[in-house]
């Protein structure tokens, strides 16, 4: 006879065996304290097993617990993953896309234009980029169905993944405001400005492009910058580089992206011949995308870019 399992039982286990604590437990899951171990102690009563041994301070597996948890985090994910194909396959039946638009300078254009002309014959739902996993992980599961955004130093799209290429450029760029730092862009050098603070896009904007800043200073001129800012959109990155906040640096060739209030900004291209190929903005999806839906807005998405201004 087969055993029945309970799927917010085994979410619970994992959660627990993760971070040890009920209290954290229940507030992850929004559910009381007293839930958490009613949870446990059924899924304990189900398996004939102690799966944790109890203190003041924390729940710790047991050696049965230990063998029990990697069955259990299968089973969450296989569920989880059960629930996002059915999700994704209701978004098609009808006709829903979901979107997914980082916050580059380019994707904020094309996001506007998004906003301005939304076609008729979908149903667009806008993903929040600033939150959630990263695009590739969302696409692969199902959790959106096209992503714009600029990549830095990728020459293929991830395994399983499409790239419709948009638009390619060269180099890095740097920006600063010339009320707070007194440098003609032909007098800039990235050496001399390693003592104030940089400000780059996040992880969540620019993947790998902090680290790559970081290892190219230490191995160009033996040291790393004194301070850097991350921000999760090009739009804040460049208001603080108006403020003076420190030396915007960020991949590709885009002139300066947005209003700038009055406030002016020098800006210099780096390193375009060492890097002719440092930043391209695409619009990605699934390999072999069957969905009409899906296919006919990455049409339409691609004609809409075409149709910015540069």
């Amino acid at each position: 006879m087969s055993i029945q399992f309970d799927i917010d039982e085994l979410k619970t286990f994992v959660l627990l065996a993760e971070n040890g604590h009920f209290t954290e437990t229940a507030q992850t899951l929004g559910i009381s304290q007293p839930a958490v171990s009613q949870r446990i102690a059924r899924l304990e009563n189900t398996f004939g097993l102690m799966l944790f041994t109890r203190s003041a301070e924390r729940a710790v597996l047991t050696s049965y617990g230990e063998k029990v948890l990697d069955c259990a985090r299968r089973c969450v994910e296989s569920h989880e993953a059960m629930g996002r194909r059915l999700t994704q396959q209701q978004r098609s039946f009808a006709g829903r896309v979901r979107v997914w638009i980082d916050h580059s300078t380019q994707g904020e254009k094309l996001a506007a234009a998004l906003e301005q002309r939304i076609p008729d014959h979908v149903q667009v739902e806008r993903v929040d980029s600033r939150t959630g996993s990263p695009w590739s992980e969302r696409l692969r599961h199902f959790e959106c169905d096209l992503a714009f955004s600029g990549v830095f130093l990728q020459s293929d799209p991830p395994l399983g993944l499409k790239r419709i290429e948009l638009r390619r450029e060269a180099g890095l760029s740097a920006m600063w405001a010339p009320h707070h730092y007194q440098m003609s862009p032909e007098a800039f050098n990235l050496a001399d400005v390693l003592g104030t603070t940089l400000l780059v896009g996040s992880e969540r904007l620019v993947p790998g492009f902090r680290h790559f800043v970081e290892d190219w200073c230490r191995r160009a001129y033996g040291a790393t910058p004194a301070d850097i800012l991350e921000f999760d959109t090009a739009r804040e990155a460049f208001q603080a580089c108006q403020a003076g906040y420190g030396i915007s640096l960020s991949p590709g060739s885009s002139e300066a992206p947005f209003d700038s209030s009055g406030l002016s900004v020098e800006k210099r291209a780096l390193f375009s011949e060492v890097l002719p190929n440092a930043y391209a903005y695409g619009l990605h999806m699934r390999e072999g995308e069957k969905n009409e839906a899906v296919t006919e807005m990455a049409s339409w998405l691609v004609e809409a870019y075409k149709q910015i201004p540069a």
